[in-house]
This record gives structure tokens, C-alpha cells and sequence, in this order.
């Protein structure tokens, strides 16, 4: 074969046969496993699971959240309560959004709403506790890696939303809670004194002592379940 008429070949050859790199490339791409994506109501399966009657001894450790404050019964809190879920689930799904449109993963699930109450000096609410004096933290937990820098991209999103002035009032915190008993409430939420007494007794039983403040973890949407069957793990801080 002359050496014209091998360039030749060599030529035509590359033009249907793609270099083995490339060719390695797409494959991989193709094959590849896809990125995991963060459940932390698998991850952490202890701090989202309980059974009714059946107190537990959880360590809850310490957790990042995005969390957004405010006072008084739901109905007449200020900010309204529903209006501060709102605010916090728009910036929790914000993040996770503008995380994945920047390419930066893990992706993750953003998991149930949680909150916790008390009164002034931390002490927990009790049913004599006068509602005007109630106060409140609604949280959203999120993965470990998020920086501020993630809620300083989504709350600058969220500016010109109709809930602007509260997504604005969103913090990424580290909350610590450590040793706790848990217990899950099945019915209204005006009806939990029976079940925190349980939990009391439970840790009165073990030698514990309650401290801090009530942490409540809605596993039901209030839209859409009756009353008699929502479901929320109460838990409480245990010394």
C-alpha cells in the first residue's frame, strides 16, 4: 500500500471510529452510578421513628437546621406560624435547588418540619402555661456540608418573593440537643399533655431528669389529616 493511500485510510478510520479515550468517556458517563442523594430521615432513622406508648432513650446529638423564631399560640403568633413554615420550607428548597442548578452535590431530601417550645428562661411549656407566653423555633434539618454562603443564595432568590420579609429572617444554626426521651402522639395537638406525662414518668423511672425545651416532629400534614390521626414525635431533653 503506498503511503498516500495509507494517510488515507488513517483519515477515513478516525472519522468512524472514534478516538478509545472519547470512546472510554461516554461509556463511563453512561454507566456511571448515579449521585447519592442525602436522606437524613434514613441517615438518622432513631430521630425519626417512635412508637406510641413506647418511650424511648434517643441520643439526638447536635443538628444543622434552618430555623426561623417567633412567639405566642399559632393563632395568634407573631410571626404568624404558617407563614413562618412557609418562609423556612421557600429558602430549604431554595438551597437545594440552587445547589443542583450550580452542579454542587450531594443532592438532598428536605425532611419534616420540626419545632420546638417554651417559655422564658428555657423552661418547657406546661398545660397551666399561658399561650400569649408561648415561644417558638420552627426548623427544617439539613445535611452537615451547607454553608452560609448556600442561605445567602437562596434568601438573595428569595427577595422578591411574596414572603420576602420573613425568608430574610431564616438562619442556618447548629442545634444541640444530646440525650433525650422520645415518644410518639398520635391524635390533636392540643391533646399531647397525656402523652408528655408518659414521658415524664418514663424518665422519672430511669433517673433521668427533664430539661430544655418540648421538640416536636410533625410526621402528618394538618391539611390533610384528621385530627385524631396525626401523628407527631414529642421529645424532651433529659439530664
Amino acid at each position: 500500500m503506498t503511503p498516500a493511500r495509507k494517510r488515507v485510510t488513517k483519515r477515513a478510520a478516525a472519522k468512524k471510529f472514534p478516538a478509545r479515550k472519547a470512546v472510554a468517556k461516554k461509556v463511563a458517563a453512561k454507566t456511571r452510578a448515579p449521585a447519592k442523594t442525602i436522606d437524613l430521615r434514613k441517615e438518622r432513622k432513631a430521630l425519626y421513628t417512635a412508637r406510641p406508648g413506647k418511650p424511648a432513650i434517643v441520643d439526638a446529638g447536635t443538628t444543622a437546621v434552618l430555623a426561623l423564631d417567633g412567639e405566642g399560640h399559632p393563632r395568634i403568633a407573631k410571626p404568624r406560624f404558617e407563614d413562618a413554615v412557609a418562609a423556612l420550607f421557600s429558602i430549604a428548597y431554595g438551597i437545594k435547588v440552587e445547589r443542583r442548578k450550580a452542579g454542587r452535590g450531594p443532592d438532598f431530601l428536605v425532611p419534616n418540619l420540626e419545632a420546638v417550645w417554651w417559655v422564658d428562661g428555657d423552661q418547657p411549656m406546661s398545660a397551666s402555661t399561658d399561650p400569649a407566653d408561648w415561644r417558638w423555633t420552627v426548623m427544617v434539618a439539613m445535611p452537615d456540608f451547607l454553608k452560609a454562603s448556600d442561605l445567602k443564595v437562596a434568601t438573595k432568590k428569595a427577595a422578591a418573593s411574596a414572603d420576602a420579609p420573613l425568608t430574610q429572617k431564616v438562619a442556618l444554626r447548629r442545634f444541640k440537643e444530646g440525650k433525650s426521651v422520645q415518644l410518639l402522639h398520635v391524635g390533636p395537638y392540643d391533646k399531647e399533655s397525656e402523652t408528655i406525662a408518659q414521658m415524664h414518668a418514663f424518665a422519672a423511672a430511669n433517673g433521668l431528669k427533664v430539661r430544655g425545651k418540648h421538640h416536636e416532629i410533625y410526621l402528618s400534614d394538618p391539611q390533610r389529616t384528621a385530627p385524631e390521626k396525626l401523628k407527631t414525635i414529642l421529645r424532651l431533653g433529659v439530664m
